[in-house]
């Protein structure tokens, strides 16, 4: 999993992977007598189904009392992870682990061996004796931070795991979530979670930006999540909402069965936030999904869900689309059709995907700046204050003409438009 080149984990994945490691090493810890593990390395750690990672493989653990030491007579465990004092064969305290945690960690963030370029072990100890360690530079400054203090050279300088568990957590925070406001958001509300389910998460958004709950706390029993055509008909209308609020289908198939009357703006809202929160078929939101919804639409303040109404009632927004997917919106639009999108490749960008007078498709990344503003990735490009602004700029230019249909979120609109049925 770690240097597989095909695995698309990302940093915030990988790191808690690391946070599940560092909870079993804490717990080890922890007891009395106190657990060294001796071999912390990468074979020395599985990963179940469900992707939580254990610690495994006690075949070198040493047994102490809390708050004892003892002398190393004969070094054991593997050279690459073994901290200087047990190359010198010098006091040996639980810290041991912590240095061997350091290290691999950087192996996991960085999907590669450390220590790559030594082959002679008496080459290589006295490289780690002068203080060689693998290079932090182009890591997340935090994270440089926290690995040079694990793998210090006097083992009073490193942290225990309990300490490593509460940096992963804000590491992992500040990894996820550029924004401060965001960040402190999910810090308070969902304090030791990385993945909270999307209502519970939007209720919190709009209580936290003072905004009028979309989910009541009076409604009665909600409907089973595969609720049928004949339930769904004898359910009162609350019930109806609350179905219709879980995800694009279920809205979908409220909206079929009974017309729009019974939908209200603030459903539409709850259905467009979804679905840019996370376009899979699950209903969860990690801690990196939100930080990249702020990262387009943000900042974390009061004008947040103004924004969010704003694009996705547009005739040109389609929301998160792969260049592939964008390509096939277009491939039987005539020139000058285009589509808005938000970049699957680089984080916090719009794209433009257009149709050029040649037919072939082309596409345009705009950069969403941390002031809100726009601006196309060329040099020299001016700044916007809205897209809406750029798009009137730059579309005579750039032969902006006319809107892709099939957007969901104008499926979305038009539900909520009134209409009549004929006969």
């Amino acid at each position: 999993m770690i240097f597989n080149s095909s695995n698309s984990a990302s940093l915030c994945e990988r790191l808690r992977w690391c946070h599940d490691a560092a909870k079993g090493l804490a717990w080890l810890h922890k007891n009395n007598p106190c657990i060294i593990h001796r071999d912390i390395k990468p074979s020395n750690l599985l990963i179940d189904a469900r992707g939580t990672v254990k610690v495994t493989d006690f075949g070198l653990a040493d047994l102490i009392q809390q708050g004892q030491q003892f002398k190393e007579v004969r070094p054991r465990g593997s050279p690459i992870y073994m901290a200087p004092e047990v190359m010198t064969r010098s006091i040996i305290t639980p810290k041991v682990d912590v240095y061997s945690f350091g290290i691999l960690v950087w192996e996991i963030v960085k999907k590669e061996a450390a220590f790559a370029h030594h082959s002679d072990y008496a080459k290589f100890s006295k490289a780690v004796l002068d203080g060689e360690r693998p290079s932090v530079e182009g890591l997340h400054p935090e994270l440089g931070k926290f690995l040079t203090r694990c793998w210090a050279k006097d083992p009073k300088d490193r942290p225990d795991f309990t300490d490593i568990c509460s940096n992963l957590d804000d590491i992992i925070l500040s990894v996820g979530i550029e924004d401060d406001n965001a960040r402190q958001f999910w810090k308070f509300n969902f304090p030791g979670k990385y993945v909270v389910p999307s209502t519970e998460l939007i209720k919190k958004m709009y209580q936290s930006i003072d905004r009028e709950s979309p989910f009541p706390a009076d409604e009665t029993q909600p409907l089973i999540a595969n609720a049928s055509d004949q339930q769904i008909s004898n359910a009162n209308p609350a019930q109806r909402r609350e179905f219709a609020r879980r995800n694009y289908e279920n809205f979908r198939k409220v909206v079929t069965m009974f017309g729009t009357q019974l939908m209200q703006d603030i459903d539409y809202q709850v259905i467009s936030i979804k679905l840019l929160l996370n376009n899979s078929s699950s209903d969860d939101v990690d801690v990196e999904k939100f930080g990249q919804f702020i990262g387009l639409l943000g900042p974390f303040d009061k004008k947040l869900l103004d924004r969010v109404a704003s694009i996705t009632k547009t005739n040109w927004f389609h929301g998160i689309l792969t260049k592939a997917e964008a390509e096939s919106r277009l491939s039987n639009e005539k020139p000058g059709t285009f589509l808005v999108r938000f970049s699957a490749n680089n984080p916090g960008c719009y794209v433009i995907s257009k149709v050029a007078t040649d037919r072939s498709p082309k596409h345009i990344l705009i950069a969403h700046n941390k002031d809100g503003s726009f601006s196309t990735k060329v040099k020299d490009a001016k700044t916007y204050p809205t897209f809406e602004d750029l798009l009137k700029a730059e579309g005579k230019a750039n032969n902006l003409l006319t809107c892709s249909p099939n957007s969901v979120f104008q499926t979305l609109c038009r539900a909520l438009e009134p209409y009549q049925v004929s006969d």
